[in-house]
């Protein structure tokens, strides 16, 4: 029974390399690294740990799609409306908005200004890259503005109000007369 339904799924013409995998073993390396850099520098606040899922979770769809998803589409000839060509453009878009978000200082430069400059440097990319066996890519230049103006709504129509600062405090409601924990009463006793 078993071998008759493994004979009847037709072989996929693509192979899987050892090479498919090594952006995967970054992960958890980048994930150190971003972590412990914005401990050192007291930043690892509720926000930058949002922008950074979001960033990281991008880059793991992107590799993912990069990786098994295009091969896939490519080999077994499927229309799947130009997704498998501009995964790249889209979800790294917003791997690099959101990444440079997470580990930048914002208190120098704007999110929105942050934003505009990966934007119009992904943009430039694609066009200075292009020559005469490489011409610019429309759904790329596509995907990439609509993936810029889809990162904008998250962080500044989701994120951002939801840990937005002043009467609330990281996005949870700040109770001044709230009981401390004791350990914190004493670690700040004279």
């Amino acid at each position: 029974m078993l071998t008759h339904l493994m004979e009847s799924i037709p072989a996929l013409p693509m192979t899987v390399s050892l090479s498919d995998f090594v952006p995967f073993l970054l992960i958890p390396f980048i994930g150190w690294g971003v972590r412990h850099y914005l401990r050192r520098r007291n930043d690892w606040v509720p926000l930058k740990r949002w922008t950074f899922s979001i960033g990281i979770s991008a880059y793991f769809l992107t590799e993912t799609a990069r990786s098994f998803y295009r091969p896939f589409i490519y080999a077994n000839g499927i229309n799947d409306f130009h997704i498998a060509d501009t995964i790249g453009n889209s979800a790294g878009t917003v791997t690099a908005i959101f990444m440079i978000i997470t580990l930048s200082n914002t208190g120098k430069v704007k999110p929105y200004q942050l934003m505009l400059m990966t934007f119009a440097g992904l943009i430039g990319y694609e066009l200075l890259s292009a020559s005469a066996n490489h011409p610019v890519d429309v759904w790329d230049l596509l995907a990439t503005a609509l993936f810029s103006i889809l990162s904008w709504v998250v962080y500044y129509g989701i994120l951002e109000p939801s840990f937005a600062q002043g009467p609330t405090q990281g996005g949870r409601e700040f109770n001044a007369k709230a009981p401390r924990r004791k350990d914190a009463e004493e670690n700040f006793s004279v």
